[in-house]
């Protein structure tokens, strides 16, 4: 299935590309200033200067990360998203991947975020594709819990296991959760998945996190009891993708 693709910057906008000491816009042009979020800008650089400075008391001197890794940031604006959008890179031909940061950008707007994607890539400029989910979540696959003990399956399949778990809180104090391992489609390009966990009262449980497994299984995580879950269900959304032909991946030195 091919993704709905809006016209460069209808919603969405370069703001900078940054290599660890520098930000330039699109074009290459070096910034002054860096136009991030100020409370942003201050932590990264603070986090840099303190790994600068650790490697220097080792004795370790040059970048501490690859000359070829660039943060490329954007202003997402959305007047119909309903929580923070969930965004997507993909970077010349190279995957599509998620994006690392999605930070308030209240200087742009009310209803606009700063998003930081990560490229690796040889070439001085590159085609940049962001795509943008902010619309309403849609159930494509349930698991119920019969009162049987039964998992009653519909729609689409995603869960491989669910299991109780005890996460410690402080010595010797724990807290009751479930892990669900599911496997989202394959598909990266038109939509994004989460798994939503809800108990036997209707009420959603709270998440608490997630990671991937070497074979790219998800674990969710969810605060509550096991024998409390009345469903696990699984959620899309639409990705809808802006298209910039042309970003500067080094500066223009002049």
């Amino acid at each position: 299935m091919s993704a709905p693709t809006k016209r460069a910057g209808d919603g969405v906008d370069i703001v900078g590309v940054f290599d660890g000491t520098r930000t330039w816009n699109a074009a290459g042009v070096i910034y002054k200033h860096d136009p991030g979020p100020t409370d942003l800008v201050k932590m990264r650089d603070k986090q840099a200067k303190i790994v600068a400075q650790s490697r220097a008391r080792s004795g370790i001197h040059g970048p501490a990360t690859s000359s070829l890794l660039r943060q490329i940031s954007v202003c997402v604006r959305s007047r119909t998203a309903i929580d923070s959008p969930i965004v997507s890179f993909q970077v010349g031909a190279g995957p599509i991947r998620p994006a690392i940061t999605v930070w308030p950008f209240p200087s742009r707007g009310k209803r606009a975020w700063y998003v930081v994607g990560e490229a690796n890539n040889r070439e001085d400029a590159a085609r940049v594709r962001v795509g943008v989910a902010d619309g309403p979540w849609h159930t494509v696959g349930t698991v119920v819990r019969n009162k049987s003990g039964e998992d009653v399956k519909t729609g689409q399949w995603f869960l491989k296991v669910v299991r109780p778990w005890q996460f410690a809180v402080r010595a010797g104090v724990s807290r009751a959760a479930v892990i669900a391992e599911v496997v989202y489609p394959a598909d990266s390009s038109s939509h994004v998945y989460r798994v939503q966990a809800i108990d036997r009262t209707g009420h959603t449980m709270n998440s608490s996190g997630f990671k991937t497994n070497p074979d790219q299984s998800i674990e969710a995580w969810f605060n509550g009891n096991y024998d409390s879950i009345g469903r696990l269900e699984l959620q899309e959304r639409s990705l809808t993708w802006n298209t910039f032909p042309k970003v500067r991946l080094t500066p223009v030195t002049r």
